[in-house]
């Protein structure tokens, strides 16, 4: 995916973790952060997607740290969807895209229960 030239507009689903053991845990926080270290290095994508519960699988600011690089690159829409933030996590994006020029439009949509 790093290497890919062609991928414009991604999105990420997620699906509720809670019944993985630890093990299983532990293995799908390595892989979703080796995806977001993919994203990152990609310089093609302009339209990024996340939508659903990451937090249950990793550190949603983490993620935004690991996204930096993606962000300040070639990035114009950033849509975030039912994904809750704490005040950490919202510093971490808010450094993420400081210097994320291009970015036109970010997106913060969160589902009321």
């Amino acid at each position: 995916m790093s290497n890919n030239t062609h991928l414009k507009k991604l999105e990420v689903l997620y699906q509720s973790e809670s019944e993985l053991d630890a093990r299983e845990k532990r293995y799908a926080e390595r892989n979703t952060k080796n995806f977001y270290r993919a994203i990152a290095a990609n310089r093609s994508i302009k339209y990024l997607t996340m939508d659903g519960c990451i937090a249950g699988v990793v550190d949603v600011g983490e993620v935004f740290t690991i996204l930096t690089p993606s962000f300040q690159n070639n990035l114009c829409s950033l849509t975030l969807n039912d994904i809750q933030l704490d005040a950490k996590s919202i510093e971490q994006l808010a450094s993420a895209v400081t210097n994320c020029f291009g970015l036109g439009r970010l997106d913060w949509i969160v589902a009321r229960v």
